[in-house]
């Protein structure tokens, strides 16, 4: 089944463009606009308190997904990452340091909108 490019490769390929310097890069943009610089970003999650994100946070990029639907014909890239690094990982569960972000970028690479999650398990 030679269809050109392996799937070792297009993940190669996807970790390198929509790598933690990009992502921190972009959800900082995000999360920060509007604001003063130095301004921290004060957040609330359904199963966590209060919590703030300080700026210039660095985001560890945990998983992405390049998703093409069919019907209607569209093409997104999610990247799930932990938003402040990873705290530690222990038995395939990963506890960021303040909470989770799925960020997904449309078919010309622009990040178009974010979610914020307690979990990975949501």
């Amino acid at each position: 089944m030679g269809t050109g490019k392996s799937i070792n490769s297009i993940s190669s390929t996807l970790v390198e463009l929509f790598s933690d310097e990009r992502v921190t890069r972009d959800l900082n943009n995000q999360l920060f606009a509007g604001l003063t610089s130095g301004e921290s970003v004060s957040i609330e999650l359904d199963g966590l308190e209060r919590f703030e994100i300080p700026p210039n946070s660095q985001h560890k990029v945990c998983s992405v997904v390049l998703q093409r639907d069919l019907t209607p014909t569209a093409e997104e890239v999610r990247v799930f990452c932990a938003v402040g690094g990873i705290e530690h990982a222990s038995n395939g569960i990963i506890y960021p340091k303040y909470c989770f972000a799925t960020v997904r970028y449309n078919e010309e690479g622009e990040l178009y909108t974010y979610d914020l999650h307690a979990s990975q398990l949501y």
